[in-house]
């Protein structure tokens, strides 16, 4: 949920998103795994080897990953959504 550069929205709404969402699956005792990103400085410093091997070790399908990589790989993505491909982004 993207709030920075967004009229009437602050850090403080991510931060408020992000906390009921933990809330709400730590009270189902879902598995999760959490990543937070900052897009405009993730390419130049996360290593994505390591987060793929990390994902393997934590045992995410190796189709899970592929699509992972594929979104990495690719300048623009778009999505499927109920049947339509949604805007490149």
């Amino acid at each position: 949920a993207q709030s920075a550069f967004l009229a009437k929205k602050s850090t403080h709404d991510s931060f408020l998103y992000v906390q009921n969402a933990v809330r709400s699956l730590h009270r189902t005792k879902t598995p999760t795994l959490l990543i937070k990103l900052e897009i405009a400085k993730a390419f130049d410093n996360v290593s994505w080897e390591y987060l793929l091997e990390l994902l393997q070790a934590l045992g995410f399908l190796a189709r899970w990953r592929d699509w992972i990589t594929m979104l990495l790989a690719s300048l623009t993505s778009s999505f499927l959504l109920n049947g339509a491909v949604g805007k490149k982004i």
